[in-house]
């Protein structure tokens, strides 16, 4: 069994930030990967979409307190630590990057601090995908990351991500076949 989870903060004024970019994912690769749809499990506090061997969870909750819900849903989905995969946003990536990585610290995002905590181990997968704004470059050196995943998507910044992530699906792809060997 695979658990693919897409943070993000709970509430609409935060839709369409980057914060919310793995909740994007998530709802992007349902669509395109054609799984059914997201449906909300009032018991786990996310939304949970199913295929034969692969759940895919949006948390519903705020960034700060992912890990408890984490924790819930491989529990109960009884998945190996090293078959889940969380999606989240990365200041320190550029905006349509990303980066799949094991073993990594949290390097100051809240929700990840809040997964390894709760897992007491930070021995699992990320898709970190970059934010950081490369457009103007002044702006990208002095925006603080906390400003920065906050604020909400440009048109073209939106468009960037839109255009990244079928790599991304191709990554999890081979990620998720390696897994299941």
């Amino acid at each position: 069994m695979i658990l693919i989870i897409g943070l993000n903060n709970k509430g609409k004024e935060f839709n369409n930030t980057y914060h919310n970019i793995g909740k994007e994912f998530v709802f992007s690769f349902v669509e395109n990967q054609q799984f059914n749809s997201l449906s909300e499990n009032k018991k786990l506090n996310a939304l949970i979409s199913q295929n034969s061997n692969i759940i895919l969870a949006v948390p519903q909750c705020f960034m700060n307190e992912s890990g408890r819900i984490v924790r819930k849903l491989i529990d109960y989905f009884s998945v190996p630590l090293d078959n889940v995969l969380i999606v989240h946003d990365d200041t320190d990536i550029l905006l349509g990057n990303f980066k799949l990585q094991k073993n990594r610290g949290a390097a100051g995002h809240k929700g990840i601090e809040s997964i390894i905590d709760n897992l007491h181990s930070k021995n699992f997968w990320r898709l970190r995908i970059g934010v950081r704004n490369n457009f103007n470059k002044e702006t990208a050196r002095t925006e603080k990351a906390k400003d920065l995943v906050l604020k909400k998507f440009s048109k073209i910044e939106k468009e960037k991500i839109l255009e990244m992530f079928p790599k991304t699906f191709d990554a999890i792809n081979l990620w998720i076949k390696k897994q299941n060997n």
